[in-house]
């Protein structure tokens, strides 16, 4: 009897049961962490990928638009060379009274027929590239929409929204942050693109070397703009075009008295020799609107290229795009695959299965597409004279999420609208009072503080000190190089 009651032999066999039991709910637990690892990290991936792919081709979008106007440049340059040639030999044709005006002849037939193709061609480029504007943003959102769902696994659905101010036309801007200039915009962007070019060969010459060249190419591009790119037949109104019409009209004149001479010339002309060619006569060019010659033409007050419109830049809000995943959830199965004590099968003290879904209010990623320079947006570098859409340089990148100070973002109307209420303290007020189980559903979204920060951002005194405006008065590129 004193043995059995000294005997503990299996007592820390209990003790190990029992450890193992805490044991194996302790790695289920951690196997529930990881899971709950794994769901958030792939829902913000999701997040993250849908903006990307939407700002990958609002990129695109601009890219197109760059590869169109650099057409519509060379198109607008080689309109500009055979006016010139025909210039030179109309003057040719009246220093030498007629008998050089053969050449002249040719080029006002060659430069009309050109003209006639460029304007159809022209107008069609310049609908493209609003197409786009347009176009563009809803692909960006389609795909990334797309690419959100693609994420989706087991009994979780995955519906990611991607934002951006480019997908509401308006407010200065076609779509994307664009705006159409007239067609004879191109004349001055040509000569503006040669005084950059003179500029930098001149990096070493004294600065006012470079600011006569400036002045000088100003000047000659006006005076192209003037001659070759002239909308005044759609402006001048019927006085106007009542001039015009009598100038041709005196011009008409001088080459009837030549071909008057030329005919007394070959009927007077030595048997055997060709007889001369007469001049013919100047008309409106062909086309609506047509103009007394290809330089003067409605045509050129028509849109055309388009470029970066006022409040547009490099770490603006208007470059970016949001996404949101909405609302994912993830669906926990109990697993029994080891059980204790569960009876036999006619008892009814079995582990029943069960299933806890767990929510998130949503998951926040930004991107943005940029223009690839190593300078600040005003720069020659970047976008001075509008060089950002005359170079394929648009690119996209993730950016770390942030309301921003700016009030041209997606929350901007709500958020406003609650501050001129006068209810953004009284909001903030129920932030900070979150039980914690309401604490825990905005931590797991972007964070109680981001929230609070968001509400401050769109208060009066932020709006004031736009972040866009410093940008614009400095040369400022928020978040660094873009490069």
């Amino acid at each position: 009897m004193k043995e059995l009651k000294d005997d503990n032999r299996g007592a820390i066999m209990m003790t190990g049961l029992f450890m193992s039991c805490f044991l194996v709910g302790s790695l289920w637990f951690v196997i529930g962490i990881g899971d709950a690892i794994v769901f958030r990290d792939r829902m913000q991936e999701a997040a993250d990928h849908g903006a990307f792919s939407s700002a990958a081709l609002h990129a695109k979008g601009l890219n197109f638009i760059s590869l169109c106007n650099l057409i519509l440049l060379v198109a607008v340059t080689i309109h500009i060379i055979l006016g010139m040639l025909h210039d030179i030999a109309l003057a040719v044709c009246i220093i030498t009274l007629g008998f050089g005006c053969g050449f002249w002849g040719t080029m006002k037939r060659i430069w009309d027929g050109y003209f006639k193709v460029l304007k159809p061609a022209a107008q069609a480029i310049a609908f493209a590239e609003k197409a786009a504007a347009i176009g563009y943003p809803a692909m960006g959102a389609i795909d990334g929409y797309q690419t959100g769902t693609s994420y989706s696994y087991k009994e979780t659905s995955v519906t990611v929204l991607p934002l951006s101010p480019s997908l509401i036309p308006g407010g200065g801007k076609s779509g994307l942050p664009v705006t159409p200039q007239p067609m004879n915009y191109l004349c001055v962007k040509l000569t503006s693109m040669l005084d950059q070019l003179f500029q930098k060969a001149l990096g070493r010459a004294p600065k006012i070397v470079g600011g006569v060249v400036s002045k000088v190419m100003g000047w000659i591009g006006k005076a192209l703009q003037f001659r070759y790119c002239n909308p005044m037949n759609g402006t001048m109104g019927e006085l106007g075009n009542a001039a015009l019409q009598e100038a041709n009209n005196e011009g008409n004149k001088t080459i009837d008295k030549v071909n008057e001479d030329i005919r007394k010339q070959n009927e007077n002309r030595p048997e055997g020799t060709a007889a001369k060619d007469e001049l013919n006569p100047v008309k409106p060019s062909g086309g609506g609107g047509g103009g007394i010659d290809p330089g003067f033409d409605a045509f050129w007050g028509k849109d055309g290229p388009m470029t970066i419109f006022s409040k547009g830049a490099n770490g603006s809000a208007w470059f970016s795009v949001y996404a949101i995943n909405v609302a994912p959830s993830m669906n926990d199965t109990s697993e029994s695959k080891v059980g204790l004590a569960q009876g036999t099968s006619n008892t009814q003290a079995k582990v029943q299965k069960y299933t806890k879904t767990n929510r998130a209010l949503g998951y926040f990623a930004q991107s943005e597409f940029y223009f690839d320079c190593d300078s600040n947006w005003a720069s020659a570098a970047c976008n001075e004279a509008d060089n950002a859409t005359f170079a394929i340089k648009w690119r996209a990148r993730l950016k770390k999420f942030s309301i921003g100070s700016t009030g041209d973002n997606i929350l901007n109307i709500g958020l406003t609208a609650l501050n001129n209420l006068g209810k953004i303290d009284q909001i903030k007020g129920v932030l900070g009072n979150l039980d914690n189980r309401g604490q825990q559903i905005i931590n797991g979204v972007t964070g109680q503080g981001d929230l609070q920060r968001a509400f401050d951002a769109f208060k009066q005194d932020s709006i004031d000190s736009d972040i866009g405006d410093v940008q614009k008065a400095f040369g400022l590129n928020p978040g660094g190089m873009y490069h």
